[in-house]
């Protein structure tokens, strides 16, 4: 199943800017799904010393992107199979090595992020133009529209005006997006690989419980990078200040999610007011985001959950 994948996944994810709308959405969303897979199952055969189904799956699939994609994406194919390929062989590796599954991730991470950059970047002003294009003539036919249907001048001007600036925020945070992407997948594929081939072979997956998920002081030091270029820099430095902070906001964010469900173990809820509480962080949206990114930060340097277990450790 995992050669299956590495030889579907090039079809999917290569050479598809000339086929029709429904064509690429299905091809993206298959392409999403099988690095998932992929993610998954070449750290699973690195680990269990399957290196011949490596050499071939890995050095076939390249070849059929290559071919699929044509000469001109060479190297869009060479590197975006690498975050794939090279990523899951170095998990592999590592994991096979006894380093711990947090240090495997964090390296898996730095990877991904350093070719992602290398695959995006030079993409994303065309992105973003093409994008802020689409989007403003998106806001121009729902502003024609309403005019059209009779509504308020005083209505119509608020709702395009929020609409465009809906538009403005999704094509300034265009870059975080595709980074976080790989970094989803990449992250769903390390979880899976730990918890089941990991845990099959060595009787745990060496990952903590979710509750006990925190993030790691040293993220403070980019963030109050990101921070002060926010505040200090020019606006290319405060865009790329914006899609640094989305990034670790995410896994603030994440890290915060474990905190309130720690914290709603620990009170005893019944499983209706624990649903009842992430629907409410669900309708809050943006604020119920920001405020899970908050605790996650917060807790990253107090350790709540930490400071109550050795408070109970020197009361009994």
């Amino acid at each position: 199943m995992i050669v299956a994948a590495m030889a579907v996944y090039p079809l999917a994810a290569f050479g598809n800017s000339e086929k029709s709308d429904i064509v690429v959405i299905g091809s993206a969303v298959a392409a999403y799904g099988l690095a998932i897979i992929l993610f998954f199952g070449i750290p699973t055969l690195v680990f269990l010393h399957r290196w011949m189904l490596v050499r071939v799956g890995c050095i076939g699939a390249l070849l059929i992107g290559l071919a699929y994609a044509g000469k001109d994406s060479s190297l869009e194919v060479i590197v975006g199979w690498s975050i794939v390929c090279l990523t899951g062989i170095i998990c592999g590796l590592m994991t096979q090595t006894g380093k711990r599954p947090i240090r495997t991730y964090v390296t898996g991470l730095i990877f991904i992020l350093v070719l992602a950059l290398v695959q995006f970047g030079p993409k994303w002003p065309e992105m973003m133009q093409a994008m802020a294009q689409a989007g403003g003539a998106y806001v121009k036919d729902v502003e024609a529209t309403m005019n059209l249907s009779g509504s308020n001048a005083g209505t119509v001007a608020r709702y395009t005006e929020s609409l465009q600036g809906i538009v403005d925020i999704v094509v300034r945070l265009l870059p975080a997006s595709t980074i976080l992407s790989p970094i989803l997948q990449f992250s769903v594929g390390f979880l899976w690989f730990s918890g089941v081939t990991v845990r099959g072979v060595t009787g745990e997956s060496g990952i903590r419980p979710f509750t006990e998920w925190r993030s790691p002081f040293a993220l403070t030091l980019p963030l109050v990078a990101a921070l002060s270029v926010r505040l200090l820099g020019g606006e290319t430095a405060r865009l790329i200040a914006d899609n640094c902070l989305i990034i670790l906001a995410l896994f603030y964010g994440v890290t915060g999610l474990a905190l309130v469900e720690h914290t709603l173990r620990k009170m005893g809820l019944p499983k209706g007011m624990k649903i009842a509480a992430y629907l409410l962080l669900f309708l809050l949206q943006v604020a119920g985001f920001l405020l899970t990114a908050l605790l996650g930060f917060v807790d990253s340097f107090v350790d709540w959950r930490g400071r109550a277990a050795a408070k109970n450790t020197m009361d009994n």
